[in-house]
């Protein structure tokens, strides 16, 4: 004998009544989604070390970023999109990421996927998305002045050296050097 069967007001697909009983009337795939929907909206936060070390290498530069999760993922994504050599570092970082969302818990970023999250971080601080703090002082994008070092910029990419932020007296807070000093 077969079990009486509904339709999902959402999707149309025909399922089990005994399920939309449990469900409120929805079927499970509705669901799940619904689910995921209300966990990616409602912001987990995070924080994340960077690193940073002058060019004499003898002064390091620690800072924090203080962002949400769902923040990171989505500029992790973007990243990945646009340059293929970030590819990856944001697929060591995608399902961690992902299941800190849906389990609201903090995520656990593998070593490997840990300068890709710096990385998206600090573009996340450069583009008012997340906070920088150093020393016990919390920055927004807005309270210093990004420059390149050594060469100068095109505004999105340090030729050589890379990035310094200062605060409005001109005094430095942050550094970070690419690979390529």
């Amino acid at each position: 004998m077969s079990e009486p069967k509904t339709r999902c007001p959402r999707c149309g697909v025909e399922f089990l009544q005994a399920t939309a009983n449990r469900t409120g009337g929805l079927c499970m795939p509705c669901v799940q989604e619904l689910e995921r929907e209300a966990a990616f909206a409602n912001p987990l936060p995070y924080s994340c070390h960077i690193g940073g070390l002058d060019r004499a290498g003898d002064q390091a530069y620690q800072a924090v970023a203080h962002t949400t999760v769902q923040e990171l993922l989505e500029e992790s994504e973007s990243r990945r999109r646009k340059d293929q050599a970030v590819l990856l570092g944001a697929f060591r970082v995608r399902k961690p990421l992902h299941w800190a969302i849906l389990t609201r818990r903090a995520p656990e970023i593998p070593p490997e996927g840990q300068e890709h999250v710096e990385a998206c971080a600090l573009s996340l601080f450069d583009q008012g998305k997340a906070e920088l703090e150093v020393a016990g002082l919390r920055y927004r994008h807005t309270d210093l002045v990004k420059r390149g070092l050594e060469d100068s910029t095109n505004g999105t990419q340090a030729r050589a050296g890379g990035w310094e932020y200062r605060d409005a007296q001109g005094k430095l807070v942050f550094k970070v050097t690419t690979a390529s000093t």
